[in-house]
């Protein structure tokens, strides 16, 4: 925890919850010093007409530092594609 010295990440995580127990569906790491993974403005753009999710980062996880975007689309079964 060399870089922040907080050692805190954020993830979204995406639950179905019309399911007994609920279940986790996606886990979606969103910010670590550790990983050096950071947030857009916005980061996280919810499109309830159309279930679509949209995340934004100023250096994201799969991108080694360099700006990255996801668009999910989420169905009725919770299933993230």
């Amino acid at each position: 925890m060399s870089f922040c010295q907080a050692g805190e990440e954020r993830f979204l995580r995406i639950i179905l919850i019309s399911k007994k127990p609920p279940v986790e569906k996606r886990r979606i790491k969103l910010s670590s010093c550790r990983d050096n993974i950071e947030m857009a403005s916005p980061g996280i753009e919810w499109l309830p007409e159309s279930s679509i999710l949209r995340i934004n980062w100023l250096q994201g996880p799969d991108t080694n530092g360099v700006s990255e975007e996801r668009v999910l689309q989420i169905d009725d079964n919770g299933n993230v594609h």
